[in-house]
């Protein structure tokens, strides 16, 4: 699992939904069996994250982009792995909020994937970079949440009822990200 510390600090509130999202659907999906899921065998219990993905290239790099399948108000983690300058290439960057991150391998960084148009520049072509992401895909907490069963499958009341559900989802989840004031606030001790 990626970061539960980074989450604890600027995700409090919601990495604890996230967790439950996942703990619910974990559950679901050992109580239906039909998966072959069971208790010893399943998604990592407490975790924020759903999905995991392993980008191995030799040498990752993506393009602009947001990424739709992702829970839209979750949270994904980025942990750059490989041998390059951090400071010459493999940098994340971010359109909406005109920053760049420089990341040496091993950093990870916690930010709304579907939320922020993201991509990395390319590194020096001797060298080698990967990445490791876990993220929340949007279908699986939307999966549990009519039942284990397709959309396509629902009645139209049934979508009407879904589609109210998933707009309280959405305004709950976004609540539970921090404001400026409250980040303002955080205080750190270096020991």
């Amino acid at each position: 699992m990626a970061s539960p510390a980074g989450l604890a600090t600027w995700f409090p509130a919601l990495g604890s939904t996230l967790s439950q999202h996942h703990d619910k659907l974990r559950d679901h999906l050992i109580k239906d069996g039909g998966l072959g899921i069971d208790e010893e065998h399943t998604l990592w219990h407490g975790s924020p994250w759903t999905t995991s993905t392993l980008n191995l290239g030799p040498q990752v790099v993506t393009d602009p982009h947001r990424d739709a399948g992702n829970l839209a108000y979750g949270l994904c983690t980025v942990t750059a792995i490989g041998d390059f300058n951090h400071t010459k290439g493999g940098h994340l960057v971010f359109d909406e909020l005109r920053m760049i991150f420089e990341m040496a391998s091993g950093d990870t960084i916690i930010f709304p994937s579907a939320l922020l148009t993201h991509w990395n520049t390319p590194i020096q072509p001797h060298e080698t970079r990967q990445s490791l992401v876990f993220w929340t895909c949007g279908q699986s907490i939307r999966y549990y949440a009519v039942g284990g069963r397709l959309m396509k499958d629902l009645s139209e009341d049934e979508k009407t009822t879904h589609r109210v559900w998933a707009q309280q989802q959405w305004e709950n989840g976004i609540k539970q990200f921090l404001t400026l004031e409250e980040l303002k606030k955080l205080t750190f001790s270096v020991t």
